[in-house]
């Protein structure tokens, strides 16, 4: 018909929610970058940086692992979800790269790190087991990207010190 236009709604929103996807996803890598640049600037040598950023990036490998298998797909819900895992990753790993030099203050704040880890763990578990689609992803994505987080945090403190700081 002349002068008519056929507008296709699901089309215009699957266009903008595939924008709006890859810009998020953008938008996390720049965010990781820069929470890298900040970390690599506090302590001016790579083996601590990636001590302190690992825990991040295994929460987050492991969110992603756990949306492809159980979810099939990633959504918009996950992409928020791994900014969660990947600040609670930075924080843990942080933590105990600064505590590594003094035993007393490693054993606590590993104990701490632990405790706040297995806390949000089950309450994002707990969230996991909504009825809500949307609710059941977020909880499944922290509690499994936390969890990935948490297990590898001690092991991240361990890579603070070279050979000489083992012989030790």
């Amino acid at each position: 018909v002349p002068g008519v236009e056929l507008f296709d709604q699901q089309e215009f929103l699957d266009r903008a929610y595939g924008r709006y996807r890859v810009e998020m996803i953008q938008m996390l890598v720049v965010g990781l970058l820069a929470v890298l640049a900040i970390i690599f600037g506090h302590y001016r040598r790579v083996r601590p940086t990636l001590a302190a950023f690992l825990p991040a990036i295994a929460g987050a490998l492991g969110a992603i692992a756990v949306t492809g298998g159980v979810d099939g797909s990633a959504n918009l819900v996950h992409g928020a979800s791994l900014l969660l895992v990947c600040s609670m990753g930075v924080d843990y790993g942080v933590f105990m790269v600064e505590s590594r030099g003094d035993p007393e203050q490693h054993a606590v704040t590993l104990a701490s790190s632990i405790l706040a880890g297995v806390t949000t763990i089950l309450s994002f578990g707990l969230l996991a087991m909504s009825d809500n689609p949307a609710l059941a992803s977020v909880g499944r994505s922290v509690a499994v990207g936390v969890l990935c987080a948490l297990v590898t945090t001690p092991v991240a403190a361990t890579l603070r010190e070279g050979r000489e700081g083992r012989a030790r």
